[in-house]
């Protein structure tokens, strides 16, 4: 966050909700519901990861659309959190330089 701020200045300014949504994507302490949604995101990520390994057993857990669904569903949550986390952040190429940002754009 704090390199992708240093390249903030280059950019035009952002709307209001744009900045609203990063602060609440980047800083759990800017309100109650970031601070919920940060918490939440670490289990969801373990689970995530616990599931496709499990998926890896024989037999799976899980079968057919189940595990499709849940596989979809996990990598649509993803793609949408990366893709929310680009459109607002407050510099696109400072974005691709954050290896957390790169492994979220190819995990998703």
């Amino acid at each position: 966050s704090l390199q992708i701020a240093q390249f903030s200045s280059f950019r035009p300014k952002r709307s209001a909700g744009a900045e609203a949504v990063w602060k609440f994507l980047e800083e759990p302490e800017s309100s109650r519901a970031a601070s919920y949604f940060a918490i939440v995101w670490v289990p969801f990520i373990f689970a995530t990861v616990m599931t496709s390994l499990l998926q890896s057993v024989k037999p799976p857990p899980l079968k057919g659309t189940v595990a499709g669904i849940c596989e979809l569903t996990f990598d649509s949550i993803f793609a949408v959190e990366v893709l929310l986390r680009f459109l607002v952040c407050p510099s696109k190429k400072a974005f691709f330089f954050s290896a957390y940002n790169i492994f979220d754009v190819m995990a998703a």
